[in-house]
């Protein structure tokens, strides 16, 4: 039953969803009361909705499906019931699973034949969508949490079909229904079908750069072709790009050719991991292996003047993407063409823009440096110089027409801060 039919409608995701993987499926229940009719269960799935994401303050409702006793299923977390959507249903493990709900309260009452037949026809459906089959163990790392049995790192080896309790501090599904898993798990098994072998083959060229700058264009691109070598056309490509928490999100779609080559432009603007996905009907999902690639800031910079009254302050000022700390590498002339380092002033940017204030207190030649990031992945704009006049001096030197001439940068000004 899609969203539309429950009023997911009315319930819109704060954000877009995120894809991991499936390699099992987490039964839980929704410890609520068992006395409904069929047709209440709709309304059960919209306020849990409306809980979730406004209670809570999830991103959406936090189960992939939701079965009743009726044996009518629902879908849950918006994305896609045939993608592998990262729901809020299993702690440290959501990444890799996928979580079906089942309306009532289970600890001491068994699920009904009718709950137990639509489980194991959508696990049955599911799993092999994804490659994964319904039998057997499957080991997870821990992603950790606070109501996670394990530490973050923790190998932890699952049943296919596992019960929440498996992984989290939780009576989750109750113990009726948890008993009634291995049950679950032979209907499954008796009709599910064999998994597909890797049918179809994903690739993604290589990266031209090991990092390119922020707000730049990344262009991707690859083919998908079937095990015989034939090219498969018109399939959807997701470009994925993994978050901090180790799930895969969306971040630009592509679809192949009539050759099964296919490309697409990512907005580079924080360093990550990009990898590429293909879901091809008849076959084992394919995705490539994830590519790492850096960003560069980008960082701009002048000085207000050239020449300012020596014990008195330069202004430097500027725009830096991503907004970051700008250091100003400071270094004064000590002889034609050296310089040799006096301090550094740091800045934190008010947005994208900042002004560092750097006190010159000797007269002399000043080469200014403005840099921010690491070590290595450091941008640095080009090199500023002022001059600190002695007091009592015209604070701008007489041009050959009488007027003032700013003082300029010597040969050597490319010269890297030393």
């Amino acid at each position: 039953i899609p969203r539309e039919q429950w009023g997911g409608d009315q319930v819109k995701p704060r954000e877009a969803p995120s894809y991991g993987d499936v390699q099992l499926a987490f039964v839980h229940h929704t410890v609520s009361a068992n006395d409904y009719a069929p047709e209440d269960s709709a309304g059960i799935v919209l306020a849990m909705a409306k809980y979730h994401r406004d209670t809570n303050g999830w991103n959406d409702l936090g189960y992939n499906f939701v079965v009743d006793k009726y044996g009518q299923v629902f879908e849950g977390r918006a994305g896609g019931v045939d993608q592998p959507v990262i729901g809020a249903q299993a702690q440290g493990y959501n990444s890799h699973s996928t979580g079906i709900a089942n309306i009532g309260d289970y600890s001491g009452v068994q699920q009904t034949p009718a709950a137990l037949d639509a489980m194991a026809k959508l696990i049955a459906w599911k799993l092999p969508l994804h490659g994964a089959p319904v039998e057997g163990e499957v080991t997870i790392t821990s992603a950790g949490g606070d109501l996670n049995r394990y530490k973050s790192g923790t190998p932890v080896r699952f049943q296919r079909i596992s019960g929440h309790r498996d992984g989290d501090s939780t009576a989750c599904p109750g113990d009726a229904l948890y008993a009634q898993l291995p049950e679950l798990r032979r209907r499954t098994a008796a009709i599910a079908p064999a998994v597909a072998a890797a049918a179809v083959r994903l690739t993604m060229a290589p990266l031209e750069a090991e990092a390119v700058r922020y707000g730049e264009d990344v262009r991707v691109g690859g083919a998908l072709v079937r095990s015989d070598g034939g090219a498969v056309a018109g399939q959807r490509v997701l470009v994925q790009k993994q978050g901090r928490s180790g799930s895969w999100t969306t971040v630009a779609r592509a679809q192949t050719d009539g050759d099964g080559a296919w490309t697409a432009a990512v907005a580079w603007k924080a360093a990550g991991k990009l990898r590429a996905r293909a879901a091809v009907p008849g076959a084992a999902v394919a995705v490539t292996a994830p590519v790492a690639l850096g960003m560069l800031p980008v960082l701009a910079a002048a000085a207000k003047t050239t020449r300012v009254r020596a014990g008195r302050s330069a202004v430097v000022r500027g725009t830096v993407r991503p907004v970051a700390p700008v250091r100003v590498l400071v270094e004064r002339e000590v002889r034609p063409g050296r310089f040799q380092r006096v301090g550094v002033v740091t800045v934190k940017p008010k947005r994208s823009a900042f002004s560092a204030k750097v006190k010159l207190s000797k007269p002399g030649l000043y080469r200014l440096t403005p840099t921010t990031g690491s070590s290595a992945k450091a941008a640095k704009a080009a090199a500023l110089f002022v001059r600190a006049v002695r007091p009592g001096r015209p604070l701008q030197p007489a041009g050959p027409d009488g007027g003032a001439s700013a003082t300029p940068a010597p040969s050597t000004g490319g010269v890297s801060p030393g």
